[in-house]
């Protein structure tokens, strides 16, 4: 919903080389109701203009189990996502925590809640779409064209380390995970005065890494 032909040519005259849409659904009616400013035609095209503007490695989000969702419209999710041939594809069940708009509207009665076993059949559903397209599972979440997976979601799951740099990054090297602070202002004035920007720490246990390996 923010892109244009000209934005996504000068990325990739930049050297940005991968991008990732936050499409969610092609459906009007579910991206209403999560709040999206995008249409499903605006995703499509989107997605397309990238392709016209040189990139060659392109991701799509989805989310399953929204709430009124109906496995008629999921399989015509599937069929928009899997049409575009994105060299990745990210899936994610909905979570809904306690502030959340659409909790609230579950809460009042203006929408059903979320059909568990209904999402499962989605999930399955998606596993044999994939599967069938010709990507592979990684993830839990992710599916991708042989040698397309993101090296970005295989570094939490191979505990590989990783940096952090702006506000509210996270940075992991092995022992230690730590972020900045998610406060634009209190960020800016630390970098100014030279000080750190991490915000909160956490060491590591052997007990935690070993843990955290095994899952």
């Amino acid at each position: 919903g923010s892109v244009s032909r000209e934005y996504l040519e000068e990325l990739r005259e930049t050297g940005v080389n991968r991008l990732s849409f936050g499409v969610q659904s092609f459906d009007d009616s579910e991206l209403q109701m999560i709040g999206r400013i995008h249409s499903a035609r605006g995703a499509r095209e989107a997605v397309i203009d990238a392709r016209a503007a040189g990139f060659e490695n392109v991701s799509i989000d989805l989310i399953a189990g929204l709430p009124e969702q109906r496995m008629e419209t999921w399989h015509r999710n599937l069929e928009e996502a899997f049409a575009l041939a994105p060299e990745h594809l990210s899936v994610y069940l909905l979570e809904l925590y306690k502030d959340a708009p659409l909790q609230h509207r579950i809460e009042h009665g203006e929408l059903r809640a979320v059909d568990e076993e209904l999402t499962v059949a989605m999930y399955f559903a998606l596993v044999d779409k994939a599967a069938s397209c010709g990507y592979s599972q990684y993830e839990l979440s992710n599916w991708a064209k042989p040698g397309r997976e993101s090296r970005h979601n295989l570094k939490y799951w191979t505990g590989a380390g990783y940096w952090a740099f702006g506000v509210s990054a996270a940075g992991y090297d092995g022992r230690v995970r730590w972020s900045n602070t998610r406060n634009i202002h209190d960020y800016l004035s630390r970098i100014e005065r030279g000080e750190s920007a991490v915000a909160d720490r956490d060491e590591l246990s052997d007990d935690d890494r070993q843990s955290e390996a095994l899952f």
